[in-house]
């Protein structure tokens, strides 16, 4: 699997273990190699294809502009940055803790 730098912990997304869609685009989203605007730009993913979310592995981190927020991200072999305006997350449930707490007996 190809792998690319990954900068400094900037804050732990939600979203560990889960999917994205890519969507907002009928032209195709850039897949780039670091999150930046300016970074080399691996492949080019269409409108709807899922991607694997890398949030275990890396965090997601804001562009300089404060806006754009970029999400690691994995399809086929190629691992990358995809801006976040272009990801909808697809979050797994995790339990509430109501929900795994049982009185004692």
């Amino acid at each position: 699997m190809k792998r690319h730098n990954t900068p400094g912990r900037m804050g732990r997304a939600a979203a560990q273990g889960s999917t994205g869609t890519i969507v907002h685009s009928a032209d195709g989203v850039l897949l780039r190699g670091e999150p930046a605007f300016g970074a080399e730009v691996l492949t080019t993913l269409d409108e709807g294809a899922s991607v694997a979310l890398r949030t275990a592995n890396a965090d997601t981190v804001y562009d300089p502009d404060g806006v754009t927020q970029w999400w690691p991200i994995a399809t086929g072999d190629t691992e990358g940055w995809v801006a976040g305006f272009y990801m909808e997350a697809a979050y797994r449930e995790r339990p509430s803790a109501s929900a795994t707490m049982r009185p004692r007996t």
